[in-house]
């Protein structure tokens, strides 16, 4: 398991995490309704899963600003409680995710709430 579960109540938003292209969205059945963000600046990519859905924009193609609404905390596919799985990918280049290159963003998110 690669990546962080942000436990929540569902329905909480969800924002993009950085200013970004939309890489895939759809439903998956492990990971439910979720996206993949190419980071404009990083050149990282974001992964978010089971969330209870995401706001029409976000398609494949599309482009966010940081703090945009993505979509909103939920239990879809295989999640057995409400959370975000945020999943991350430094350095990634590409239109498609290297799921090899998964790291934990834990460090990435201790640096983003401080």
């Amino acid at each position: 398991h690669k990546g962080e579960d942000l436990h929540a109540e569902t329905g909480p938003p969800l924002r993009a995490v950085e200013s970004g292209t939309i890489l895939q969205s759809g439903w998956h059945w492990q990971g439910g309704f979720g996206f993949w963000l190419a980071g404009r600046y990083s050149g990282d990519v974001y992964y978010y899963a089971h969330m209870s859905w995401m706001v029409p924009e976000v398609r494949p193609g599309a482009t966010v600003e940081a703090g945009d609404l993505v979509g909103w905390v939920g239990a879809t596919g295989n999640a057995t409680s409400p959370h975000l799985h945020f999943g991350w990918i430094p350095g990634e280049v590409g239109s498609w995710p290297d799921l090899g290159g998964l790291r934990d963003p834990y460090p990435l998110l201790v640096g983003l709430c401080r």
